[in-house]
């Protein structure tokens, strides 16, 4: 079952990572995009629990032409995470509010920690609980001919 979970505005590069730290750690990838609003969804899984399997973005203008989830034959990319926690960022927000900081800032106490299973940062980034730590997920994700991506899936599971 897919959600909208709300929209982010993305420039042309985007950081996907745990944001339990700043933005030099290991953790971090980043990839051009198309600079623009993106449409957030979570997908969950369909068992009893109803765990979140995917984060995705996609932009706007693509969304309304045709909307699709990246597949896992796409582009494949690692994200690493470390607290059980993984996003989307707009590149210039991910390195003003994180810097070189970690889990004791305000930033991190305010945007992640009783998040639930997910939240959107200001209107800049989108968060969500994986649940796992200590290891990387799949992101998938789909380019125009530019090389800029304009769908990005981060694969939780499944």
């Amino acid at each position: 079952m897919r959600k909208k979970v709300g929209i982010i505005h993305l420039g042309n590069k985007a950081f996907l990572s745990d944001p339990c730290y700043g933005h030099t750690c290991w953790c971090n990838t980043f990839i051009d995009t198309i600079e623009g609003q993106y449409r957030v969804y979570v997908t969950r899984s369909k068992d009893e629990f109803g765990m979140i399997t995917n984060l995705v973005a996609i932009h706007e203008d693509y969304y309304k032409r045709n909307f699709k989830l990246p597949k896992n034959d796409c582009e494949n990319i690692w994200c690493g995470v470390d607290s059980g926690t993984c996003g989307i960022f707009d590149y210039e927000y991910f390195r003003s509010t994180r810097g070189d900081n970690d889990v004791d800032d305000d930033w991190y106490h305010e945007n992640v920690i009783g998040m639930g299973l997910y939240n959107i940062t200001d209107d800049k980034g989108v968060i969500s609980c994986s649940g796992f730590g200590d290891g990387t997920y799949p992101v998938f994700a789909e380019y125009n001919k530019d090389k800029q991506a304009y769908a990005i899936r981060i694969c939780f599971r499944g």
